[in-house]
């Protein structure tokens, strides 16, 4: 039975969508930045976030493009485990109190919801909103130019 419940958490954990969307938004912002950059690296542009730049100076020249996304993939690593980390303590925590009070159960599912969609909501955009600020503002620079 526990070997049971131990899956049925591990499951829930990925079906959660809360769990992988921060990641999902991060790999999509961040790579859309770095893809929309290489145009500017070919003009001689530098980059600015000193974790891509070869000597680790900002401005900085650029690491390559496999590299880039290399670090990208590292990084969506880290956000996507600090997901499973807070979704899996969130719904221990759950459980937990709804074998204390049960009949607070519906209750204590609505504030595990909002605690989940609310971290992740956060995570999200704290990790991607820049990305997605640079990516466009990479692309009108580009079509300025005529690159």
């Amino acid at each position: 039975m526990r070997l049971i419940k131990r899956a049925f958490v591990i499951f829930v954990l990925f079906a959660d969508c809360t769990t992988y969307i921060p990641t999902v938004l991060y790999i999509v912002a961040t790579g859309g930045d770095w893809v929309s950059s290489q145009v500017h690296f070919e003009y001689g542009a530098l980059e600015n976030h000193s974790e891509f730049t070869t000597d680790g100076s900002s401005p900085g020249p650029p690491v390559s493009f496999g590299r880039g996304n290399l670090l990208i993939a590292r990084s969506a690593v880290r956000i996507f485990g600090v997901s499973i980390l807070n979704n899996g303590i969130a719904n221990l925590l759950t459980e937990f109190l709804i074998n204390r009070y049960l009949g607070y159960k519906k209750l204590i599912q609505l504030f595990s919801l909002v605690e989940r969609i609310s971290v992740a909501a956060w995570l999200g955009w704290q990790q991607s909103h820049q990305h997605f600020w640079q990516w466009r503002e990479n692309n009108r620079i580009a079509d300025q130019n005529g690159w």
